[in-house]
């Protein structure tokens, strides 16, 4: 199985979150995602900045979803 590392700008982006949920959850798995703690720190930082408005669970909760 295929790893793929999954950067910032990756999951900063609804739409390929959403596809890259649905393919690693689909019965056949093709690949598994990993990330690290910088790129998730890097998600938060950036949604805070432009989402100053949103609560902190969940701009948290984005980054939770992934692990």
């Amino acid at each position: 199985m295929e790893r793929v590392f999954v950067d910032a700008n990756i999951l900063y982006s609804r739409t390929v979150r959403d596809w890259l949920y649905a393919l690693s959850t689909s019965e056949i798995q093709v690949f598994k995602l990993f990330s690290s703690e910088d790129v998730f720190a890097e998600v938060i930082y950036e949604f805070r900045r432009k989402n100053p408005q949103r609560s902190g669970d969940s701009i948290t909760g984005i980054v939770n979803d992934f692990c």
